[in-house]
């Protein structure tokens, strides 16, 4: 089974939105997990991730969305788990959700560093589960080719395992191409592809405002 952990540089880049994406484009059976939860439901006495919740219904993966969470709260992870115990944790979530898939997507937390101080932020969620990283990029240009020479300059995998970035929420591809296409043909990390805006994408869904 492939493993590939989708991060993002900040928040609300639109990881859960490219997950779903790519679930529905392609003809593999996918699974799903979100290790470190940042987007917190509790409803009748359960606690799950709304991301978690979003991305299971609309991928058809019959699974229960607190089941695809280790932990919420940085205090109370740290208290229940060392680094030995997180990796066997992942470890056992993976082998529950991998029978009959042929590729697992693992969703990193709010940016690349959330959750590094209990072994959960997405460089390490690789490292742990031998995973293939994808980051989705958003924002204005100069904040994307900041992210991707920042990428490119600093963050340090294992020789192929960068799988590459989705640039997401492109307001003007054109203008970016023109403004920066030089600089990014320049970089050795690979550009996947490129997600336009699209205005109704960003208004919260109606069952996430009932929920909360």
């Amino acid at each position: 089974m492939k493993k590939i952990v989708v991060a993002s540089m900040h928040k609300d880049a639109g990881k859960t939105s490219v997950i779903v994406g790519m679930a529905k484009a392609f003809s593999p059976s996918f699974g799903y997990l979100k290790p470190f939860g940042d987007r917190l439901l509790y409803r009748k006495k359960r606690l799950w991730d709304y991301d978690s919740a979003v991305a299971l219904e609309a991928m058809g993966v019959d699974e229960q969305p607190e089941d695809m969470s280790l932990g919420f709260d940085h205090s109370k992870l740290r208290f229940m788990y060392d680094e030995d115990q997180i990796r066997e944790k992942l470890e056992a979530m993976v082998a529950d959700v991998a029978p009959g898939k042929d590729v697992l997507l693992v969703e990193g937390g709010s940016d690349l560093k959330r959750g590094i101080s209990v072994h959960l932020d997405a460089l390490s969620i690789c490292r742990t589960l031998d995973a293939r990283l994808l980051i989705v990029l958003s924002g204005n240009k100069d904040q994307i080719a900041d992210d991707m020479v920042f990428l490119n300059n600093h963050v340090r995998l294992r020789e192929g395992k960068l799988l590459g970035v989705v640039l997401n929420k492109m307001q003007d591809p054109e203008d970016f191409q023109l403004s920066y296409g030089d600089l990014i043909e320049s970089l050795e990390v690979p550009v996947l592809g490129s997600i336009p805006y699209q205005e109704e994408l960003t208004y919260p869904n109606l069952r996430y405002i009932a929920d909360i």
